[in-house]
């Protein structure tokens, strides 16, 4: 391997170690509100929908979330509807939370949500 390409190899690595994101499962979560927001004055909290919970979530030091609600993009159309149907029936969700996703206002987005009894 020439001198330049080894170099670059071992600075990537180098750099890559820290950079990671956190993902948590919770279960069992009821939804307390849900509130959603448009076009809003800012980009921060555009075309989202703001899962509201009852009780705030239990996250890592490393998670920068706020603990009372998550957020879904409005073009994760499966999620939204998931969310409206599980808030209207009274049933309690699962939640991923990755922090590699956009973070609005202190606001995780969620990668997925099931609808549980």
């Amino acid at each position: 391997m020439k001198l330049p390409n080894l170099f670059f190899v071992l600075t990537a690595g180098l750099f890559s170690v820290n950079v990671f994101a956190d993902a948590l499962h919770i279960d069992g979560l009821s939804i307390s509100k849900l509130r959603a927001v448009g076009n809003y004055s800012g980009e921060t909290y555009d075309n989202t929908l703001e899962i509201w919970l009852t009780k705030p979530l239990q996250l890592p030091a490393t998670m920068p979330c706020v603990p009372e609600r998550v957020e879904i993009d409005k073009n994760d159309q499966h999620l939204v509807s998931a969310a409206y149907m599980a808030f209207a029936s009274g049933k309690k969700i699962n939640i991923m939370i990755d922090s590699s996703l956009p973070i609005r206002g202190g606001m995780c987005q969620i990668s997925y949500l099931d609808v549980v009894n």
